[in-house]
């Protein structure tokens, strides 16, 4: 009777074991709406909650990473900044939200690839060394599978608009929310 416990939980262990330091989404066939917008989610919360490795899971180590900023002039950047970026945060980081205006998916090539552009007020808080920021940027992001996972191939961020925020780190989201809220659409 021990035995078919020790079928199953063998192949169990070994996918333990063999788990990657880089956390990568769960394979999948083929992409879809509903798919790349958890994909989008998850990363936002891996952002908010410090988690370096799935963050770093969700790009492609080829990544082509573009930011505009607002005089026009544009930095390409790669892998290798994405990371940096994202240990920063854990260190540094106090909160991040961001408020999508505005998203349309676009599934393309078969649906194994997405793009996805998206309008959205982004705040960064920071404990020290860095200023606190509020952005509204459109993103132009590229999703395809590669060998089955779901990886960000290829990035542009086009800032619109750049703003300081308190130094004294005193206010809450909320407050700072209202401070620099943005109109859209009527709203």
């Amino acid at each position: 009777m021990k035995y078919p416990a020790l079928v199953f939980l063998f192949p169990v262990l070994l996918l333990l074991m063999a788990c990657d330091a880089r956390q990568v989404p769960e394979r999948k066939e083929k992409l879809d709406e509903a798919i790349v917008t958890r994909i989008l989610e998850a990363r936002l919360t891996a952002i908010i909650d410090g988690e370096v490795e799935k963050i770093k899971g969700f790009y492609s180590p080829d990544v082509d990473f573009k930011v505009t900023n607002v005089k026009g002039i544009q930095f390409n950047q790669g892998y290798k900044v994405i990371k940096q970026q994202a240990e920063l945060n854990a260190v540094y980081g106090i909160e991040y939200q961001e408020d999508v205006l505005e998203r349309f998916i676009f599934i393309t090539n078969e649906f194994q690839k997405a793009i996805v552009e998206q309008r959205a007020h982004e705040i960064w808080l920071y404990r020290e060394r860095f200023n606190d920021i509020s952005i509204t940027a459109v993103t132009r992001t590229e999703i395809e599978l590669i060998q089955g996972v779901p990886q960000i191939t290829k990035v542009h961020k086009m800032i619109l608009s750049r703003s300081i925020l308190n130094e004294d780190r005193r206010g809450s989201m909320s407050t700072l929310k209202k401070a620099v809220e943005i109109e859209c659409c009527g709203q």
